[in-house]
C-alpha cells in the first residue's frame, strides 16, 4: 500500500515550493536535504518525456547504505515507479525517468554533451567543481513542457567555490542572514564574473553589452537571466529523523569544534585544514567562555612608535587581561620606562615581556 509522501514544515517545504530556476539548500547535517532533492521528481512524474539526473561525485556515494539509491526506494515505489539498479534509473508509466549519476573526474562532465536534463540535481554540491556545475547547467534543458530547473544541496564548506557564490546571503561571521534566507536574486555571467541583481532588469542595466546583442534584443529577459535562491536547513526541523533516531544529535555533538560549527551550527567561514592562523572556535569562545585559568603574569606591547594610532600595553595573568594602558605616539624610552614600572609593581619577570 502506497504511503503519503510530503515535505516537513520549514526547510523541506520552502525548498520544494520555491519557483526559481536554481536553488541551493544548505546547512546542518540531518536537515532532510536529500529527501527534498529526491521529492522534486514527484512534481512531474506523470509528465511524458520528463527526465531528471541527480549527481553525486562518485558512484559509491550513490549506492552506499543510506545513500541516494536507498533513499529513493523510500519514495518512488509510492508513485508506481520501477527501479533498474544496474542503470541506477527509475521509470514511471508516463515515460518519466529519474536517473542517478556521478562525475568523479573533471572530464566526466563531457560525457553529458548533447544530453537534455529537465530537472538537474546535485547532492553535496561542495564536492563538485565550479566547472562541473556550470557545464551541467548548460545541459539543463527541456522539450517536455516543464521549464528546466536545478536544485542542489550541501553542508557548509568555507573552501568551496560555493562560499563566494552565495556570499550575499552570509554575514561577516559566517552565518546565513535570516532575512535573506530564501530571498530570490538573479544572475548572469560576464566573462569570468558572476553578476548579481535583485531584479532581472538590474542585470540588464549592469550588462547592456550582453543583452544588446541582435540575437537577444527581442527575447523575453525571463528566458535570458537565471533566478536563484539559497535556503538554509536546520536539523531541528527534521522531526522525522529526530523521532526515529534521537541519538543522532550526539553524533554531531561528538565532532571536532570545527566540524561542529559547520555541520551543527551551519557556519560557512570555518576552515578545517589545520593551517589557519587561528581556530575560529577559539575566537568565538571569547564571547561565551566563563572560565579562564590564571597562570604566569606577562606583559605585551603594541608600541606604534611611528604610527598614528595609540601605543597599547596589556598585562596578563595567564589568559586573563588584568590591566590595559594606552598612550599617544611615544618615544621608545618612554614606553620602556612604563613597562619597567609595571614589571616592578606587578612582579612580572623580564622574560615574560
Amino acid at each position: 500500500m502506497a504511503k503519503k509522501i510530503s515535505p516537513q514544515p520549514g526547510f523541506q517545504q520552502k525548498f520544494l515550493s520555491t519557483p526559481v530556476d536554481v536553488a541551493f539548500g544548505g546547512g546542518a547535517a540531518g536537515a532532510g536535504k536529500t529527501f527534498a532533492l529526491l521529492a522534486e521528481n514527484i512534481r512531474n512524474y506523470q509528465t511524458p518525456g520528463f527526465n531528471s539526473s541527480t549527481f553525486r561525485r562518485t558512484s559509491p556515494q550513490i549506492t552506499n547504505p543510506g545513500g541516494l539509491w536507498d533513499a529513493s526506494q523510500e519514495i518512488y515505489p509510492n508513485i508506481g515507479a520501477t527501479p533498474n539498479q544496474n542503470e541506477l534509473l527509475w521509470k514511471n508509466g508516463s515515460g518519466a525517468k529519474f536517473k542517478f549519476s556521478h562525475l568523479q573526474h573533471e572530464k566526466n562532465k563531457l560525457d553529458w554533451q548533447g544530453t537534455e536534463i529537465a530537472y538537474l540535481g546535485f547532492d553535496e554540491l561542495t564536492h563538485f567543481t565550479e566547472g562541473q556545475f556550470f557545464y551541467l547547467l548548460s545541459r539543463n534543458r527541456s522539450t517536455c513542457g516543464v521549464r528546466p530547473y536545478c536544485r542542489a544541496t550541501m553542508n557548509p564548506d568555507a573552501e568551496s567555490w560555493i562560499r563566494s557564490f552565495i556570499d550575499w546571503y552570509i554575514d561577516k561571521n559566517g552565518f546565513i542572514i535570516p532575512e535573506r534566507d530564501g530571498k530570490i536574486r538573479y544572475f548572469t555571467r560576464d566573462g569570468e564574473t558572476i553578476v548579481w541583481g535583485d531584479t532581472r532588469q538590474e542585470i540588464v542595466d549592469k550588462c547592456p553589452h550582453i543583452f544588446n546583442d541582435k540575437a537577444l534584443k527581442d527575447r523575453d529577459i525571463s528566458h535570458l537571466i537565471k533566478s536563484f535562491t539559497f535556503i538554509e536547513g536546520d536539523i531541528y526541523e527534521n522531526k522525522v529523523l529526530l523521532e526515529k533516531d534521537p541519538a543522532y544529535l550526539a553524533n554531531l555533538l561528538s565532532q571536532t569544534e570545527e566540524d561542529k560549527l559547520r555541520l551543527f551550527k551551519k557556519n560557512w567561514n570555518v576552515k578545517t585544514d589545520g593551517l589557519c592562523i587561528y581556530q575560529h572556535s577559539q575566537l568565538e569562545a571569547m564571547f561565551y567562555n566563563q572560565y579562564v585559568p590564571s597562570g604566569d603574569k606577562c606583559i605585551s606591547v603594541d608600541a606604534a612608535r611611528l604610527g598614528s594610532d595609540y601605543c597599547f600595553i596589556w598585562v596578563w595573568d595567564g589568559f586573563r587581561i588584568i590591566d590595559v594602558r594606552f598612550k599617544d605616539v611615544s618615544k621608545t624610552t618612554e614606553i620602556a620606562n612604563e613597562v619597567k614600572q609595571l614589571e616592578t609593581q606587578l612582579q612580572v619577570r623580564r622574560e615574560n615581556v
